[in-house]
């Protein structure tokens, strides 16, 4: 029932402990053939740009994309089925809000492929 869960208040006082904007998150990840795909965010420790990252020994070690979007401040991937088995064709689906900052809200999303 809802009495059973507490509320947080509005402006949660963990985001303080965990860094903020100003370190680098985990927004999405992806399991692909194997290799597991995973977006940063807050690349610019503001709160701005995502970065591809990718490891190939389950996420023991990791490399990075040498580019970022900087126009995107939080990207994620679309999900089809466990290893992406379910995918429909040979493309992997990402999307992300219109917008440079990963805190900020909108209500215009971009779909890449």
């Amino acid at each position: 029932t809802p009495d059973e869960f507490p509320m947080l208040p509005p402006a949660n006082p963990g985001e303080g402990y965990v860094g903020g904007r100003k370190v680098e998150k985990s927004a999405g990840m992806l399991m692909v053939d194997g290799v597991l795909h995973m977006w940063l965010r807050n690349i610019d420790l503001d709160g701005h740009e995502c970065k591809l990252g990718w490891s190939t020994d389950h996420a023991q070690t990791w490399r990075y994309a040498d580019w970022t979007f900087a126009e995107f401040g939080f990207c994620n991937f679309v999900q089809f089925g466990k290893n992406y088995s379910d995918a429909r064709d040979n493309y992997v689906y990402i999307v992300a809000a219109d917008l440079p900052s990963a805190y900020q809200f909108g209500d215009d999303y971009i779909l890449m492929r």
